[in-house]
């Protein structure tokens, strides 16, 4: 976490543009404290608006005196854009003296109305090739600061709704939803479930003869180019189509995964997918996979046609979260009207989301749209370190539920709404028209 995040509140950190908002900055410290009658001067910088020049300022000054050892005042904030908050001794911030630096970000309204949430799309337990159990899956990605998550093990479903059920009766404020990896048969390409009512890989077994004459029906309506298997095409496009049924999202996964010696899905497929075949979004980056073959399938997306690029996520396909050396390499942000798994799935289908992996020891990147990375670039530093503090206190409860601590229920629910009331906090509240 920022010292500067550790020191002092800034509420809201989230504004609309183009409107005057009251902001505070209360001290989290005694030491903290900014001296009572000393004038402090705002200077708040934005971001994109070129090299502030100081002789005059380029950017507004505002002289703020403090109360109760903190500053209120109003000030606007004309584009979507990130500002900074450069808190002086006086108007020349050469000058020297005391000097704090805040951050904010102004948003236009269609996203400003949306919640930001991390989450996973692909994990597995120890039904497939996981290690621990769905419920604690579902514990270890709360402490890590993760809203969603889907269970996906390998051609099963029920190990999603295990972890549903366990923590159905417990007040926590993560979104636990269905899933799958699917695998038709004959056709190395995986594909995730995520969120879909009924189980794909249990219609295919138990209605195979239908399966087969479908898929059959698409391949002959194929024209695909030399080095692509129409047959794995057809029934990967089953697939995504039979997912959509149940109302799930349908992911591509990991194409440059190496197994064996070669690329998971090769290189003419992926790019036939990439510009031909209609699904919900590609798994960008996969914790599985080495920082090199996730490269790979970056550069290949960004050398799409951006007019039928699908939306990007990533997971770290986790196969054990306790000293997993996949965990938390990989996940999706995504704007949501709220933490509904519906409002989950409308966001990616919407494109509002996008991919960030860090692989252990380095700096998070982030990938998709230009506008959403700026943003989710921001909240990595500004509102996500505090969110997931609040998270950890979660899944730690929920973990000591699954041991079998029986005050941990009751614990649980007095935590119950708090990354929410964090949320609140971080944007400006709109009035209703």
């Amino acid at each position: 976490m920022k010292t500067e995040l550790a020191f002092y509140d800034l509420f809201p950190r989230v504004v609309p543009c183009g409107r005057r908002v009251s902001l505070t900055i209360a001290p989290r410290d005694r030491h903290a404290a900014f001296p009572e009658g000393q004038r402090v001067y705002v200077h708040a910088i934005p971001m994109e608006g070129g090299h502030p020049s100081f002789s005059p300022p380029g950017h507004p000054v505002l002289q703020v005196l403090p109360w109760d050892g903190g500053l209120q005042f109003e000030a606007l904030f004309p584009t979507e854009q990130q500002y900074t908050l450069l808190l002086c001794d006086s108007p020349d911030v050469w000058a020297g003296g005391r000097s704090i630096s805040l951050q904010l970000y102004a948003l236009e309204q269609d996203l400003l109305a949306l919640r930001p949430l991390r989450g996973c799309t692909h994990a597995h337990s120890h039904h497939s090739d996981g290690v621990e159990s769905p419920e604690m899956v579902a514990a270890c990605y709360r402490e890590n600061g993760f809203d969603f998550l889907a269970i996906t093990d390998h051609h099963r479903y029920q190990p999603s709704l295990e972890a549903m059920a366990f923590y159905r009766d417990l007040a926590i404020d993560m979104t636990l939803l269905p899933g799958e990896e699917v695998h038709p048969p004959n056709n190395p390409i995986h594909i995730v479930n995520f969120g879909g009512s009924f189980s794909v890989n249990d219609w295919m077994k138990d209605h195979l003869g239908a399966y087969q004459q479908e898929v059959a029906a698409l391949q002959a309506g194929l024209q695909v180019p030399n080095g692509v298997n129409p047959e794995h095409i057809a029934s990967c496009t089953w697939a995504f189509r039979k997912i959509r049924e149940g109302g799930g999202i349908a992911i591509l996964c990991h194409p440059n995964w190496t197994m064996n010696g070669a690329y998971n899905i090769p290189e003419a497929t992926y790019q036939y997918f990439l510009n031909h075949v209609d699904y919900d979004a590609l798994e960008l980056f996969n914790g599985g996979n080495s920082p090199q073959e996730n490269q790979l399938q970056l550069a290949a997306w960004y050398n799409t046609d951006p007019l039928v690029r699908p939306p990007v996520l990533a997971a770290d396909d986790a196969h054990g979260c306790v000293n997993g050396a996949w965990f938390d390499i990989a996940k999706t942000y995504v704007l949501a009207k709220s933490t509904k798994a519906e409002d989950i799935k409308a966001a990616i289908r919407q494109g509002l989301c996008v991919a960030a992996e860090r692989f252990h020891g380095e700096s998070s990147r982030v990938h998709g749209p230009l506008r959403l990375v700026k943003y989710f670039t921001f909240l990595e530093r500004e509102y996500f370190p505090r969110h997931d503090a609040l998270c950890r206190e979660e899944g730690r409860l929920m973990l000591a539920y699954l041991a079998g601590e029986q005050d941990a229920k009751a614990r649980l629910a007095g935590l119950q709404g708090q990354t929410e009331q964090l949320h609140r906090r971080l944007v400006a509240q709109q009035p209703k028209d």
